[in-house]
């Protein structure tokens, strides 16, 4: 599909690096996922704080052509959202809230 050739291109196209850490005394887990997205058909493209500083930026978009109901979690946030096939969203994340934006982070 799709989907798969445009994951498969941008793993070729991401440089690979290394994290050098060691065993640590701590309330941490030894692994974490800031983002997971239940859909393969669904790509993150960014993650940023908003201009205003109100929350963040999240931003993907429908690689198959398929209607998607897709939960994304960020940094332990869990999010449901909609997007409608071949489509480009972006959302404000915040404390109790999200909402669509347009592309100059503009209430939809």
């Amino acid at each position: 599909s799709f989907a798969d050739a445009e994951r498969n291109a941008a793993e070729l196209q991401q440089q690979p690096f290394a994290i050098a850490e060691t065993f640590h005394h701590g309330d941490l887990p030894s692994s974490y996922s800031g983002i997971t997205v239940s859909k393969s058909n669904v790509s993150v493209t960014a993650i940023k704080q908003s201009e205003d500083g109100n929350g963040i930026i999240l931003r993907c978009y429908e690689t198959d052509g398929k209607d998607t109901d897709v939960e994304i979690s960020v940094f332990g946030n869990k999010l449901a959202f909609h997007i409608p096939h071949d489509s480009i969203k972006t959302y404000l994340v915040g404390d109790g809230f999200v909402k669509e934006v347009d592309f100059l982070e503009w209430e939809v």
